[in-house]
């Protein structure tokens, strides 16, 4: 394939959110150094995915996925691991994979362009007949992913997997629906007091002089006592201990934690996208020409209160302050405009 400009979810979004955020991001290839620990977490749940669909025991993925995620706090790392461990319990483990490709890259060129080529890489996709697969996509989020929830109706119309769908297809496979497979985020913290316990598994009560206080026969007291002056000895919650009590709770509950929902290929949709996808690259090819003339002002902003909150440029962008690539500001860098490839 000849040089092109390469087109992914990540940077259709962007263009269709805010033409600066596609500026500094897939023109200049300014990303901050630091990556947003959403980001590193969905990556680190995405390699603990890929261990599981290769056939892989939850001890192997969680040591997969504690690796790719070693500069995550204790906390974070504790999460991902009583998660794990529920969706292990929840699904079990796969013992005879089915799986065809798992983060597969595709490109390949796009009908009514010259200049641009569609490119990503998709999750997982598996067999579900003779000549038929599915897209498998497995999603992290704190929203509420329950059976009523708003978070189904936005999935249903989806641009990432759309571009995911065609990429398979160029790879010449057929797909015929799509099952996302969605994990929430757990919503319970660490705590910051419980009881210590001995090695027996005991709470330890202690007197006001700090020794530690028994019954009358002879075994350890289990409660405290505000009169006598006796407390239960407490320390906060242990990343070990909270990873335990995630995963019960996962247990208790497994349905507010984990949904898979299977949704079909609408091929009205898929010719929908089509064509907005051409019309951005246009709009791209028409940004790029403006820009000979006026700069970087041809990429305009569009500042919205929950789009500049969340977004990584927002701290010079709203200033109106210029970035040059050669000397980038504190906290980014220049680096690859489409980081979830390999080759750019």
């Amino acid at each position: 394939m000849e040089r092109r400009q390469l087109i992914t979810a990540s940077s259709l979004n962007s263009i269709a959110n805010c033409g600066r955020e596609y500026y500094y991001r897939y023109v200049l290839g300014l990303r901050p150094i630091e990556d947003n620990i959403n980001l590193r977490i969905g990556t680190a749940w995405h390699n603990a995915m890929e261990a599981r669909w290769q056939g892989k025991p939850y001890e192997e993925s969680l040591e997969i996925c504690v690796d790719k995620a070693a500069d995550l706090d204790e906390h974070t790392l504790a999460s991902l691991s009583g998660l794990l461990a529920g969706y292990y319990q929840h699904y079990g483990a796969v013992t005879e994979p089915e799986t065809l490709m798992i983060e597969q890259e595709f490109k390949y060129k796009i009908d009514g362009s010259l200049t641009f080529a569609s490119a990503g890489k998709i999750d997982c996709l598996i067999r579900t007949g003779e000549k038929t697969f599915s897209l498998l996509e497995h999603k992290t989020t704190a929203e509420d992913i329950s059976d009523s929830s708003f978070y189904w109706d936005r999935l249903r119309y989806n641009v990432q997997l759309f571009q995911y769908i065609l990429g398979v297809r160029s790879l010449g496979y057929t797909v015929d629906k799509i099952i996302y497979d969605v994990t929430r985020k757990p919503t319970i913290q660490p705590r910051q007091s419980v009881p210590k316990l001995d090695e027996h598994g005991l709470k330890i009560v202690q007197d006001e002089a700090g020794n530690r206080v028994f019954n009358a026969n002879g075994a350890p007291r289990q409660t405290g006592d505000t009169k006598q002056g006796y407390t239960v000895l407490t320390a906060p919650e242990t990343p070990e201990e909270y990873a335990t009590r995630l995963f019960e709770d996962t247990k208790e509950r497994p349905e507010f934690y984990f949904q898979r929902k299977e949704i079909a290929v609408l091929e009205q949709d898929i010719e929908v996208f089509q064509d907005e996808r051409l019309e951005k690259c246009k709009q791209i090819l028409h940004l790029q020409n403006r820009a000979k003339k006026v700069g970087d002002a041809a990429w305009t902003r569009n500042v919205t209160y929950f789009g500049c909150r969340i977004c990584a440029y927002n701290a010079f962008c709203l200033q109106g302050v210029a970035v040059d690539a050669g000397n980038p500001p504190p906290g980014f860098e220049i680096g690859q405009k489409h980081s979830e490839l390999s080759d750019n």
